[in-house]
């Protein structure tokens, strides 16, 4: 049993979550199994619509992944997109990934 359990919020549509990636595998090595994760999805987009109406557009996107990119040395396609993409299907398989191979 872990000592310490760490919740995650995260989504797999999220550069940022994908950013902190090598901090989360540092600490797993560091601590081994005193540390415990939970994984909890937050969908950030149900339509790839709510992007759109918020303003938030392919291009706007794009440059957004070049500047995380830059900043933090993390291999992120930043071309620009035909259009925005929902992330609540991504997070569905992650929860039915771990549900079916906890």
């Amino acid at each position: 049993m872990a000592d310490v359990v760490i919740n995650e919020y995260t989504d797999p549509g999220c550069p940022w979550a994908y950013s902190a990636e090598p901090f989360r595998l540092r600490l797993k090595w560091l601590y081994g199994d005193a540390l415990g994760w939970r994984r909890r999805m937050v969908v950030l987009a149900e339509d790839p619509q709510e992007y759109v109406d918020k303003g938030y557009t392919p291009e706007k996107l794009s440059g957004g992944l070049a500047k995380i990119a830059r900043e933090h040395g993390m291999p992120i396609d930043t071309a620009l997109r035909p259009r925005m993409a929902a992330t609540a299907p991504a997070c569905r398989a992650v929860v039915g990934a771990r549900l079916r191979a906890p």
